[in-house]
């Protein structure tokens, strides 16, 4: 996931501990696509076949709820809601993730437009996150008045750097069948065993699943 390798991601997570006890984190992907007018049109195009085994999780969904797992970690409860349309394509959703001593929501939509940015809450502080995939930006502010802020200065396409992690793991062929040997593996595991249980409550179900 490319979001994952970006410099604004690192610069995140090298900012957590400032915030104190984290509480409450709160990532969003809600962007509406250009293919739902069609759509309301009653043309069906593959943004909306879920013959295609597709829906709105798998398809932006997860860019924001695998950074969130690759933060926090796998979360003691899944509670999920979503927007079923007409023909069965999910539109929308919700996944309220429970943890010990903190509360997370991923939310994402192909059918309305996010305006706000993904916020991490802790005791001593907050970051804001522009755009969950991208990383042009993001703020810190602590309560004592500290603040920060990282801009993405690199290269138009972000891709680079998932490229590069994916090409050193071949040349150390550290990848293979076990899904044991790469824990950029096991944070894919751990995000589609999320996904499937937010398919499960809310009744995404594929043709492979009939």
């Amino acid at each position: 996931m490319r979001s994952a390798y970006i410099p604004g991601y690192q610069w995140v997570r090298e900012q957590l501990p400032k915030l104190g006890k984290i509480r409450n984190a709160q990532f969003q992907y809600c962007q509406y696509s250009s293919r739902y007018d069609k759509f309301k049109e009653g043309v069906v195009l593959n943004a909306f076949n879920p013959e295609l085994s597709n829906a709105a999780v798998m398809d932006i969904g997860v860019y924001a709820l695998y950074l969130f797992l690759m933060l926090f970690g796998k979360p003691e409860t899944v509670q999920s809601s979503a927007v079923i349309l007409h023909n069965g394509m999910e539109g929308a959703g919700t996944a309220l993730l429970g943890y010990k001593d903190m509360v997370g929501t991923v939310i994402w939509s192909k059918i309305t437009e996010g305006i706000g940015p993904s916020v991490i809450q802790g005791e001593n502080g907050s970051i804001a996150i522009d755009h969950i995939s991208q990383f042009p930006a993001a703020r810190m502010i602590l309560r004592n008045g500290e603040t920060a802020e990282y801009v993405n200065n690199g290269p138009a396409n972000n891709m680079c750097f998932e490229a590069e992690i994916f090409a050193d793991l071949v040349a150390k062929k550290t990848v293979d069948r076990t899904f044991d040997s790469s824990y950029i593996l096991k944070d894919t595991i751990l995000c589609f065993d999320v996904m499937d249980e937010v398919r499960r409550q809310t009744g995404i179900v594929f043709p492979a699943d009939k």
